[in-house]
Protein backbone atom coordinates (compact mmCIF):
# COMPACT_ATOMS: atom_id res chain seq x y z
CA UNK A 1 0.00 0.00 0.00
CA UNK A 2 2.98 1.95 0.29
CA UNK A 3 3.35 2.91 -3.28
CA UNK A 4 -0.29 3.17 -3.99
CA UNK A 5 -1.28 0.00 -6.19
CA UNK A 6 -4.26 -0.03 -7.86
CA UNK A 7 -7.02 -2.44 -6.01
CA UNK A 8 -9.59 -4.76 -7.03
CA UNK A 9 -12.22 -6.54 -4.52
CA UNK A 10 -14.52 -9.04 -4.91
CA UNK A 11 -16.87 -10.38 -2.37
CA UNK A 12 -17.64 -14.68 -3.08
CA UNK A 13 -20.47 -14.99 -0.95
CA UNK A 14 -20.51 -18.88 -1.42
CA UNK A 15 -17.18 -19.20 0.70
CA UNK A 16 -17.99 -16.24 2.63
CA UNK A 17 -14.45 -14.75 1.23
CA UNK A 18 -13.10 -11.43 0.22
CA UNK A 19 -10.44 -11.50 -2.59
CA UNK A 20 -8.17 -8.59 -2.64
CA UNK A 21 -6.05 -8.24 -6.27
CA UNK A 22 -3.27 -5.42 -5.73
CA UNK A 23 -1.31 -4.42 -8.84
CA UNK A 24 0.41 -1.77 -10.68
CA UNK A 25 -1.00 -0.81 -14.18
CA UNK A 26 2.26 -0.76 -16.46
CA UNK A 27 0.21 1.12 -19.59
CA UNK A 28 1.74 1.02 -22.98
CA UNK A 29 4.01 4.38 -22.74
CA UNK A 30 5.00 2.79 -19.34
CA UNK A 31 3.70 6.54 -18.00
CA UNK A 32 0.31 6.36 -16.04
CA UNK A 33 -1.53 9.65 -14.69
CA UNK A 34 -3.82 10.50 -11.92
CA UNK A 35 -5.53 13.04 -10.16
CA UNK A 36 -7.12 13.73 -6.97
CA UNK A 37 -9.14 16.91 -6.17
CA UNK A 38 -9.89 17.38 -2.32
CA UNK A 39 -13.18 18.87 -1.66
CA UNK A 40 -14.13 22.73 -0.62
CA UNK A 41 -13.53 23.57 2.83
CA UNK A 42 -14.25 27.78 2.05
CA UNK A 43 -17.13 29.47 0.89
CA UNK A 44 -16.94 29.75 -2.69
CA UNK A 45 -17.48 32.61 -4.55
CA UNK A 46 -19.98 33.06 -8.00
CA UNK A 47 -17.36 31.31 -10.15
CA UNK A 48 -16.39 28.99 -8.05
CA UNK A 49 -19.57 28.26 -7.40
CA UNK A 50 -20.51 27.49 -11.04
CA UNK A 51 -17.49 25.69 -11.84
CA UNK A 52 -16.89 23.17 -8.74
CA UNK A 53 -20.46 23.52 -6.28
CA UNK A 54 -23.28 23.61 -9.33
CA UNK A 55 -22.77 19.90 -10.39
CA UNK A 56 -20.57 18.37 -7.60
CA UNK A 57 -22.93 16.45 -4.84
CA UNK A 58 -19.82 15.94 -2.90
CA UNK A 59 -19.37 19.60 -2.54
CA UNK A 60 -22.29 20.57 -1.34
CA UNK A 61 -22.61 18.01 1.04
CA UNK A 62 -19.90 19.20 3.11
CA UNK A 63 -21.00 20.04 6.49
CA UNK A 64 -18.62 22.61 7.36
CA UNK A 65 -17.08 25.14 5.23
CA UNK A 66 -14.48 27.63 7.10
CA UNK A 67 -14.67 31.42 6.09
CA UNK A 68 -11.36 32.23 4.51
CA UNK A 69 -10.50 33.94 1.95
CA UNK A 70 -10.66 31.16 -1.30
CA UNK A 71 -7.94 32.75 -3.10
CA UNK A 72 -5.67 31.82 -0.10
CA UNK A 73 -7.01 28.35 -0.46
CA UNK A 74 -8.99 27.37 -3.18
CA UNK A 75 -9.20 23.86 -4.02
CA UNK A 76 -6.50 21.11 -3.31
CA UNK A 77 -5.33 19.11 -6.78
CA UNK A 78 -2.71 16.84 -6.60
CA UNK A 79 -1.17 15.41 -9.67
CA UNK A 80 1.12 11.94 -9.83
CA UNK A 81 2.46 10.49 -12.61
CA UNK A 82 3.83 6.89 -12.26
CA UNK A 83 6.78 6.23 -14.58
CA UNK A 84 7.89 2.39 -15.15
CA UNK A 85 11.21 2.03 -16.69
CA UNK A 86 12.96 -1.22 -18.05
CA UNK A 87 14.22 -1.84 -15.09
CA UNK A 88 11.17 -2.72 -13.32
CA UNK A 89 11.18 -0.16 -10.84
CA UNK A 90 8.13 2.61 -10.36
CA UNK A 91 9.01 6.37 -10.59
CA UNK A 92 6.82 8.95 -8.83
CA UNK A 93 6.46 12.86 -9.53
CA UNK A 94 3.65 14.76 -7.68
CA UNK A 95 2.41 17.87 -8.31
CA UNK A 96 0.53 19.96 -5.87
CA UNK A 97 -1.02 22.69 -6.53
CA UNK A 98 -2.33 24.78 -2.82
CA UNK A 99 -4.31 28.41 -4.32
CA UNK A 100 -2.02 29.54 -7.21
CA UNK A 101 1.59 28.04 -5.76
CA UNK A 102 3.15 24.53 -7.06
CA UNK A 103 4.83 22.20 -5.32
CA UNK A 104 6.28 19.42 -6.83
CA UNK A 105 7.61 16.17 -4.69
Amino acid sequence: MLYEPSIITKYNDKDDSLQVALYFKNPPGRILRKKWSAEWKVIPNLENWINFFKNSESNLKNETYYDLDYELIGNLHERTKYMFPNDNSVIFGTKFQVADTFHYR
